[in-house]
């Protein structure tokens, strides 16, 4: 089925981050990083050093890449890192659990979905074409620039778009924020890369993503007063 028209105006809105929310990124920045320092004789970072900038703007990583590698290599580095990373989102990359089952689930109730994320154009295009997602999404942003955050980002998401109510799924600090300063609810996502201090600014907390349309199901709405509780 196609989603692209698949509208309620007004209806839902619902934006997703991207990696710790819909992709596992770890199944291939780490082989990536950890492959490209075993081939320069260097100490391979640990898993969870790697996984503490997933969700975060890409310059932050490469700026972490630059202080633990030799001076003189780190550029050279970085540029195998990033080649390694694109190649193994459709030969190793996956989704978590069951994603685009949900999705085509919200969508079947006529809600609309955008995509909101920290990465960049050529991975997020590789992730969104290689794993099926670009057609379940009616709109999607990238970061273009240094000067571009979640919370600018998501508030041009919605300038456009005409909704009851809206909420903001994502597992780190700053998709909270982004929700909050927008005027959206915020859904934390318990099982990403986010410490849970992150997200104790979260309406409701998702364990893993199925239980998603479940706590939607279960939200109950005050439209004159904006306000939500839940059942």
């Amino acid at each position: 089925m196609d989603f692209t028209m698949v509208r309620q105006v007004p209806g839902i809105l619902a934006i997703f981050d991207l990696d710790g929310t819909l992709f596992r990124s770890e199944s291939v920045t780490v082989a990536a990083v950890q492959s490209v320092f075993r081939d320069y004789g260097l100490s391979e970072p640990s898993q969870s050093d790697i996984c503490a900038y997933f969700g975060k703007p890409h310059a932050d990583f490469h700026n972490w890449l630059k202080t633990i590698s030799p001076p003189d290599e780190s550029s050279g580095i970085i540029r195998e890192i990033d080649h390694r990373e694109i190649a193994n989102i459709t030969t190793h990359g996956i989704l978590y659990d069951d994603v685009l089952e949900v999705l085509d689930q919200l969508l079947s109730r006529g809600m609309e979905l955008a995509l909101c994320t920290n990465g960049e154009e050529v991975y997020v295009t590789a992730v969104v074409d290689g794993h099926g997602l670009r057609s379940r999404f009616h709109r999607i942003r990238y970061r273009k620039s240094p000067a571009d955050s979640k919370t600018t980002m998501v508030k041009e998401l919605i300038e456009d778009i005409n909704f009851r109510y809206g909420f903001m799924i994502g597992d780190r600090i700053d998709d909270m924020v982004a929700a909050k300063h927008n005027g959206l609810f915020a859904i934390g996502a318990a099982y990403g890369f986010g410490s849970p201090a992150e997200l104790i600014g979260a309406d409701r907390v998702l364990e893993d993503i199925t239980s998603l349309p479940g706590i939607l199901d279960r939200w109950e709405y005050d439209y004159d007063g904006g306000k939500a509780e839940s059942t």
